[in-house]
């Protein structure tokens, strides 16, 4: 099954991102001869044009793998092969969508076609087309057929988002372009992406001051791979952590890697603080949200066999991921203590200020429970995504993890903030007041707010303009489905493709 969001810019963004994530599967792996990618959409008709130089599609199987299920090369995958992909159905659910999915592959000095028309193989099997002298690896030319999704228009900066997302994953050296032409039919963008400085160029466009020279670090068993890049950003010392993340090279939400680097870092900072640089006599304790304070982050993970939660492949699951990373964090940590003493003391100086401020500041903290505290500058709730503006600003309140993936493919970032609630609100006008401002979501949603609660309520201090529920259309457990006579594929309330 792949969750395409919608019937919309959504799902034909999905269907985009599928095969394009197929070539950056060939320029990452290293069995590939892949060195290059290129995307090309055009707003006119909304196609796009994904090549690269890797292996190209064997030929004589190139029907097979788009027009059936469960047949990617992943489910046979050796030491140090990690994929984006699992099931091999997403590339069949692409071409079941587009009114045309064109594909050629080119394998050693032999090229073959495959046209596909509505889901449906117009031309006679694979037919024989000119190899250029050198091409090696696949184009696919694919346009959505309307008939099936509804309005689709989706813009170049839509479509460069994705390759900007995966751009720093790729090895250093390797390049990926991005052509946009806009509806008038001129060239909008013309990108020329070479990585050369791996994540921790993409950690240095998100922060403004770093405190510290970036912490890097890298380890790959063959099964579980991580890499890790991190540093403070001084002028930004209000907030609570920045990380992006990212496992078998899909942007993620969260999921067990980021929770195992968080655990390592603030363990091993948290303990170092309190025990050797403040001392066991020291007023002050420091606490985890003291040392995410400013704290920027990029992860890139992998896993050999990858269990995703959340409709986008947004979460990643597998337990032993976690542990792996906060070993290999713990370990990275003492390692740089030891070689960049002078960073260390710079970073506990940062935290113990964050600390000392966070315990003066009693007018600004929140206490709701014995089991739960906030304050206004360091509780912003984990799963709390900011906007990036300070304007206008819009608090979108959904409902779990799955829904914040979908909110946050699609809001607006510069001016609308997401949080996902889990469980089952409190009911303000009937359960008591105790019960309701004891309840973690409520609490963070006040946080977040941050206008306070009750008679200490103060409007000005509200951070938003508008506040959004934005729940489920339907009730719960009434789930219909509607199929669709579309080669063999289904679509569910959730939005959900598959092949029967």
């Amino acid at each position: 099954m792949m969750y395409i969001g919608s019937k919309g810019n959504i799902g034909w963004k999905a269907c985009i991102r599928e095969i394009f994530q197929n070539s950056v599967d060939e320029i990452i792996r290293k069995v590939s001869p892949c060195h290059y990618v290129k995307l090309t959409f055009d707003e006119r008709n909304q196609s796009a044009i994904i090549e690269d130089t890797g292996r190209g599609i064997p030929h004589g199987q190139i029907e097979t793998i788009f027009a059936s299920q469960h047949t990617s090369s992943n489910y046979t995958k050796k030491p140090g092969e990690y994929t984006s992909g699992v099931h091999g159905v997403g590339s069949g659910v692409a071409m079941s969508l587009s009114e045309t999915f064109d594909v050629k592959s080119y394998v050693l000095g032999k090229a073959k076609e495959v046209c596909f028309n509505a889901g449906e193989i117009w031309n006679k099997g694979e037919l024989d087309i000119p190899c250029p002298t050198g091409r090696q690896g696949t184009t696919i030319y694919m346009v959505p057929d309307l008939s099936v999704l509804d309005e689709v228009n989706l813009t170049c900066e839509d479509i460069l988002d994705l390759v900007l997302k995966v751009y720093p994953l790729v090895n250093v050296g390797d390049q990926i372009d991005f052509t946009g032409i806009d509806k008038s039919g001129k060239i909008k963008y013309q990108e020329e992406l070479v990585n050369k400085d791996g994540i921790i160029a993409s950690l240095m466009m998100r922060t403004q001051t770093p405190l510290v020279t970036p912490v890097y670090y890298k380890d790959d068993t063959g099964y579980l791979m991580a890499e890790i890049a991190f540093t403070y950003d001084s002028s930004d010392l209000t907030s609570a952590e920045d990380i992006v993340s990212y496992a078998n090279f899909t942007p993620t939400t969260g999921g067990t890697h980021v929770d195992g680097f968080i655990d390592g870092i603030c363990t091993y900072l948290r303990n170092y603080m309190n025990k050797i640089y403040l001392g066991e006599k020291s007023k002050i304790s420091v606490i985890n949200n003291d040392v995410k304070t400013g704290l920027k982050v990029v992860i890139n993970s992998a896993h050999l066999n990858p269990v995703f939660a959340g409709q986008f492949k947004g979460i990643l699951s597998n337990e032993d991921m976690q542990k792996y990373v906060k070993e290999l964090t713990t370990k990275s940590l003492d390692e740089w203590a030891k070689t960049s003493p002078g960073d260390l003391q710079k970073v506990c100086k940062c935290i113990k200020e964050i600390a000392e401020i966070r315990a003066k500041s009693d007018d600004s903290k929140i206490k709701l429970s014995n089991n739960y505290e906030a304050s206004a500058l360091t509780g912003k709730p984990k799963k709390y995504v900011a906007p990036s503006g300070n304007k206008n600003l819009e608090l979108v309140i959904v409902e779990g993890d799955s829904a914040l993936g979908s909110a946050k493919n699609s809001r607006d970032s510069s001016i609308q903030g997401i949080f996902p609630i889990r469980g089952k609100i409190p009911n303000a006008f009937k359960d008591p007041r105790a019960k309701f401002l004891a309840n973690q979501e409520i609490a963070s949603i006040i946080t977040i707010i941050g206008g306070g609660y009750g008679k200490n309520f103060d409007l000005s201090k509200v951070k938003f303009d508008k506040i959004i529920f934005l729940a489920d259309a339907d009730p719960d457990k009434q789930v219909s489905t509607v199929r669709l006579s579309r080669n063999t594929m289904k679509i569910n309330s959730s939005n959900c493709w598959e092949l029967s």
